[in-house]
């Protein structure tokens, strides 16, 4: 006999609600409401949840009104959960029209409903609307960003129109539903970012935060899982959503299957085995008894009657063979499996156990040890089993806490091109042109970004510069390195500027390169990075220890350079970059950093990170936010890029939520627009740089 057993899963949700107006939260959120089910409804939806947000300029008490025709319909109508919606969505209207009949301004309204039933969700949107469902990590916009148009708002005609969806919902999951305008204000990404896997109070001040001083009204729903007494079935089953009570994770006991200990199934499974072996055996002995004679024949059986014994023979012997090794194969694959599940349980177990130490630990270092068993022990038992719910949840909400204590934030980055293989490529960026310089193959190159940063038009790069070709009657030489310069001091136009072993190149992204007068032969020999500011050109030279300022002349930089520095400052000789935002930063190989305005040593002290800088590769600030940029260094090792204040403190450090920043070449950050461009392991990334929490 043959038993399945299934762990009932409980659907249940978190409900948060924001309402900003000039960027100041509001105590009232009247545009949106969450229902459970009244004691007398319709029949079937005793255990819905229904969300409602109205996109509406009408007073809060039009707008609530209109709310609660929605839903009374909701509940008193019965047939499927869009039947209930369409009519619902319908009363809304029928009495928005009749409303506006009589009132001195007709009102308008874009209306959103989701109902959770089980693990299902249905949406049902009309008018402007807007909502996002974070499914296992990934966002999916509701309406699709391709669909045509909005649908016409409630109040101005009788008829109506409705757009539905469904998904099916999992632990982990997070559902926002807004109003209209976000889309156009927010990039998809940045949203992402700002509610996957963070808590329902964190993706709400992440939010705040992404509109600033901008109007709102929101709602965001975290499915969570509640585990059940195990059933024993045929098929797997799902419990009803609980309404009421709504656990910030899954609970600390886990729920236990019922399974014999493996020594006393090991030997019942013997027995069985044993047994069918002795029937076998007998059988087999009572098939050849009838098959053989008794007694030898009268006469010498002919050749053919011989063959056929021996067929006889050769037949029972190999069924007697391949019986008990068919028995023995499905015995070790029924025990391989069933360990394989015990496994697994006793894993989500631990799990559990350190999830639950962690709310109880007095320290965050004990804090951290217990989530990070957590988030190890889920992980292990993902492994063997990817679709166990209780571990995926468990792993979301303990990579959750890590990330909390650690201030990391995680990015969703869009690839914009793939170079192949890693190098040691260089980054900068004007407007909607995106520089990559390959040092290794001696090229640069040029990609047109789309408005929002996120595209390639044309989906490939356009080429520069390239090293060996020959300009103004000179070869131009092995690439070191290029940064933007902006008009300034006797500097009449910004371009891109290119160090080569040869001297400068000028690459106007309308005429294309030239050749930029020098005042030397070549670029000095130490030198490992450039930078620009002001209209100068600043070249570090690790082997010379020192940064030397090249002043802009009308013809280009034909005079000599001079020190930045007096005297070489501590640590320069082990310097692998710099950025400049009027300060200038140095990133040395070990990690340290040091700030310097004027050619003086200024206060900034790195501190508070989580772990220390493991292999520096780039640093990076905002040019365009001047002397209070923040300061962001890229760490290999670590996978992340982390960012400090301009006094060295350590604010939050961003990663990617799988390997896309395992090998990073270099970054470069833009502020302003809130980008964040990467390249890693050879492929080019794009991701929304959302704000950073006040300190």
């Amino acid at each position: 006999m043959c038993y399945n057993c299934f762990v009932v899963i409980s659907l249940d949700s978190i409900v948060g609600e924001l309402h900003l107006v000039g960027g100041q939260r509001q105590s009232e959120t009247p545009q949106c409401s969450a229902f459970t089910a009244p004691r007398r409804s319709a029949r079937g939806r005793q255990n819905d949840t229904l969300f409602i947000l109205v996109d509406a300029g009408g007073s809060a008490s039009l707008i609530q009104e209109l709310i609660q025709r929605i839903q009374q319909t909701y509940w008193h109508t019965s047939g499927s959960v869009t039947a209930g919606l369409r009519a619902a969505i319908d009363a809304g209207n029928e009495w928005l029209v009749d409303n506006n009949r009589s009132a001195l301004a007709a009102a308008r309204a874009g209306v959103t409903c989701a109902v959770l039933r089980g693990p299902e969700l249905f949406i049902a949107q009309t008018g402007p609307s807007c909502a996002y469902l974070a499914h296992q990590g990934r966002l999916e916009r509701f309406p699709r960003s391709d669909a045509a148009g909005s649908l016409p708002p409630l109040g101005v005609a009788r008829a109506v129109e409705v757009r539905f969806s469904r998904a099916d919902l999992h632990p982990g999951d997070t559902l926002l539903l807004a109003d209209a305008s976000l889309p156009a204000r927010i990039p998809e990404e940045a949203i992402a970012s700002s509610i996957v896997y963070v808590g329902v109070e964190t993706a709400l001040d992440n939010l705040e935060r992404l509109v600033r001083d901008g109007n709102l009204s929101a709602m965001l729903i975290e499915v969570t899982a509640a585990a059940a007494a195990p059933e024993t079935s045929a098929a797997p089953a799902v419990a009803p959503a609980t309404k009421t009570q709504r656990p910030d994770r899954v609970s600390a006991a886990p729920p236990r299957r019922s399974m014999p200990q493996v020594g006393e199934w090991a030997a019942s499974v013997g027995q069985g085995v044993s047994r069918g072996l002795r029937s076998l055996s007998a059988a087999a002995r009572g098939f050849m008894q009838t098959t053989l004679p008794d007694r030898p024949a009268a006469r010498p059986a002919r050749r053919r009657g011989a063959s056929s014994l021996e067929s006889h023979t050769l037949i029972m012997a190999a069924i007697a063979i391949g019986i008990p090794l068919i028995v023995a194969a499905v015995v070790t694959t029924v025990y391989v499996q069933r360990s394989a599940a015990a496994q697994v349980e006793t894993l989500v177990a631990q799990g559990q156990a350190s999830m639950a130490q962690a709310d109880a630990a007095a320290t965050g270092e004990e804090k951290r040890a217990r989530w990070s068993d957590a988030l190890a022990a889920a992980n292990q038992a993902l492994a063997l089993d990817p679709n166990n719910e209780v571990a995926i949840v468990l792993r979301a909400q303990a990579q959750a806490q890590l990330d909390q204590q650690d201030g990391t934030q995680r990015l969703s980055p869009i690839l914009l091109y793939d170079y192949t293989k890693a190098g040691r490529r260089r980054l900068t960026a004007q407007g909607a042109s995106l520089f990559v310089m390959d040092p290794d193959e001696g090229r640069v190159d040029r990609f047109a970004l789309s408005n929002q940063g996120d595209t390639v038009i044309g989906g490939e790069p356009a080429p520069a510069v390239s090293s060996g070709v020959t300009l103004d009657d000179r070869v131009i030489g092995a690439l070191i390195d290029m940064a933007w310069i902006e008009a300034g001091g006797q500097r009449q136009k910004s371009a891109l500027v290119i160090l080569e072993r040869g001297g400068l190149v000028e690459y106007d992204p309308a005429f294309g390169p030239s050749e930029l007068p020098f005042a030397q032969d070549s670029a000095p020999p130490g030198v490992v990075r450039m930078d620009t500011f002001d209209g100068n050109i600043y070249l570090l030279d690790a082997t010379g220890q020192q940064l030397w300022k090249y002043a802009a002349t009308a013809d280009g930089y034909t005079t000599l350079p001079e020190g930045y520095f007096e005297t070489a400052p501590p640590g320069i000789a082990n310097a692998i970059d710099l950025a400049i935002d009027g300060n200038v930063y140095l990133l040395e190989s070990n990690g340290a950093a040091h700030k310097y305005f004027g050619g003086e040593e200024a206060a900034f002290q790195v501190s508070g990170l989580p772990s220390p800088i493991g292999r520096p590769v780039a640093a990076a600030v905002d040019p365009y936010t001047p002397t209070d940029s923040g300061f962001y260094v890229a760490d290999r090792e670590g996978a992340r890029i982390i960012h400090l204040a301009p006094d060295g403190r350590f604010i939050r450090q961003l990663r990617a939520p799988g390997g896309e920043f395992d090998a990073l070449e270099d970054i470069l950050v833009d502020e302003r627009l809130g980008r964040l461009y990467v390249i890693s392991g050879g492929r080019l990334y794009s991701t929304a740089l959302p704000p950073a929490a006040a300190p």
